[in-house]
């Protein structure tokens, strides 16, 4: 065949071949799970759905349902609790619908399932008394005693009533040693009565309390040593009072006067510039201005101790703060029962504030004080098993709020240290630390170490702070208490009340020093 032919016949074909369309390469499409926060009530789905890998769901307020998993949290610790979630929302298809379902990576309690307990009263005209009691304790009267039993929590309480009377030379001193106690006496005082405190052992608490006539021994054995055991016990103290005046206030109020007739007939010899110059000097230790309101050292009273020292804060915002923690301490039986000693504040940019307190028993307790106008105490909290705090009454209206954190150490408050946007506040009733840490972050616990990561699904370690045994801590037994020292570019140790604490970065991070100056005693 001829070759121009040929050429001429395949040149079309070449052509069109040059000019065809390029194949489409198929768009890929990646489905990117986007971080969303929802705020509801957590609830347990009755019947397993079939398809959908959640047995739990939150119901919000709008009664959306959204599902829930979590790899982080046990879900079935938060059933009826109100809360705040925050984590990666996906979809599922349910009977030929989509639905959401949020995998959970933070959770923020805001209210706690309320908890109705039915209270009785009890009065007795011969033993002049009245208390009241949860209902699920029985109640049993005798000749000299009253007793209250619970077998589902294994509690006991037991009322002796001691009649002085019977016997002449019964006094209250006598009785208590006669019983051989060898332990030391504390005190608890309540919104009515101060009693006398005896820790027998870790299960058993004598109280006692002397009337005109009687001499009133309490016996309190736990067997479950459960907070709320001890909490309500401490509400059941609260409420007990006594019609027949306590002979120890009258001898107190004497003494006082006692005292204070000393005082006038030992000044009476004092000559006129010594008894001014002793006047003005009591008058300016027992006054303190607080918002242009003088308080007097009668109001003060027993707080007066708790009146925290000011000269040594130079910082303007410390003070302000100050100041409020004063005015509160100073009347403090009026807004918390069985206060010791506070531990420290967290306060909000909206005038509230966290305090975390040791009552008369050293348990450590939780409140939020609303100082908007006057002294509100808000809600109240309990060492939980689900988080560090667990809220027990009110509303937690402060949960998402910056702060700024002041803690006591020696009975002097460290300056304070402000929540940077970005941050949240670690506390660990476990190790009694806390301190902050990117709100990106997740942390879990393993015996003495906290592992802190970036990544929920893998937990590879961003920051880990490890409590230090006695040989790992020795190199730094010079530190001082809130003193640190680097140990290398990633790597600290700081001493602290609870122990020495190494701070442990795994990458270099900008905020490290920040982080290591909120590591602080709680």
């Amino acid at each position: 065949m001829n070759k121009k032919l040929i050429l001429s016949l395949l040149f079309p074909i070449l052509i069109a071949a040059c000019s065809s369309p390029k194949l489409q390469e198929p768009e890929v499409v990646i489905d990117v799970p986007t971080s969303k926060s929802f705020v509801g009530t957590v609830n347990k789905l009755s019947v397993p759905l079939n398809n959908l890998d959640s047995d739990y769901y939150l119901l919000t307020d709008s009664k959306n349902r959204i599902y829930l998993n979590s790899l982080i949290h046990n879900l079935n610790d938060y059933i009826d609790y109100e809360v705040r979630l925050r984590g990666q929302l996906v979809y599922s298809d349910l009977a030929g619908k989509q639905v959401e379902i949020l995998n959970v990576e933070q959770i923020d309690i805001i209210t706690s399932p309320q908890i109705v307990s039915d209270v009785l009263s009890y009065e007795s005209a011969s033993f002049g008394v009245e208390f009241e009691y949860l209902s699920s304790f029985d109640l049993e009267e005798f000749s000299s005693q009253v007793s209250l039993s619970d077998p589902s929590s294994r509690q006991l309480i037991k009322l002796s009533f001691i009649d002085k009377t019977e016997n002449q030379d019964m006094n209250y001193d006598d009785y208590i040693d006669s019983l051989s106690l060898s332990v030391p006496r504390e005190n608890f005082a309540t919104n009515n009565h101060r009693f006398d405190l005896y820790n027998i052992s870790n299960d058993t608490i004598k109280y006692f309390l002397e009337s005109n006539k009687y001499i009133l021994e309490i016996t309190y054995v736990f067997l479950d040593s459960s907070y709320d055991g001890l909490a309500a016990f401490d509400e059941f103290l609260n409420s007990i009072n006594l019609s027949d005046l306590e002979i120890k206030e009258q001898n107190l109020e004497a003494e006082e006067n006692t005292n204070d007739l000393d005082n006038d007939n030992t000044e009476s010899e004092l000559d006129l510039d010594e008894k001014t110059e002793q006047s003005t000097d009591a008058n300016s230790e027992t006054s303190l201005d607080l918002n242009s309101n003088s308080i007097s050292e009668e109001q003060i009273d027993d707080s007066s101790d708790l009146v925290v020292d000011l000269s040594d804060f130079d910082n303007s915002v410390d003070s302000e703060f100050l100041k409020v923690i004063n005015e509160f301490e100073t009347n403090i039986g009026s807004y918390v029962d069985s206060f010791q000693n506070s531990v420290s504040y967290s306060f909000t940019d909206n005038n509230e504030f966290y305090l975390i307190y040791l009552d008369e028993n050293d348990n450590q307790k939780r409140i939020l004080v609303d100082y908007s106008s006057e002294f509100k105490v808000v809600a109240t909290f309990k060492e939980g098993s689900v988080a560090d705090w667990d809220l027990v009454d009110g509303v937690n209206i402060a949960f998402d709020r910056p702060l700024t954190v002041l803690n006591k150490n020696d009975n002097e408050f460290l300056p304070s240290i402000s929540l940077k946007e970005g941050f949240r506040l670690f506390e660990s009733l476990a190790m009694k630390i806390q301190s902050f840490y990117p709100t990106d972050w997740y942390y879990s616990r393993q015996d003495d170490v906290y592992i802190f990561s970036s990544d929920p699904k893998t937990f590879e370690p961003s920051m880990l702070i490890t409590l230090l045994d006695v040989s790992a801590s020795l190199p730094y037994a010079d530190l001082e208490t809130n003193e640190s020292v680097q140990v290398s570019n990633n790597i600290f140790v700081k001493k602290l009340n609870a122990g020495f604490f190494k701070l442990e970065f795994k990458t270099e991070f900008l905020e490290a020093s920040y982080i290591l100056d909120s590591l602080r005693d709680v």
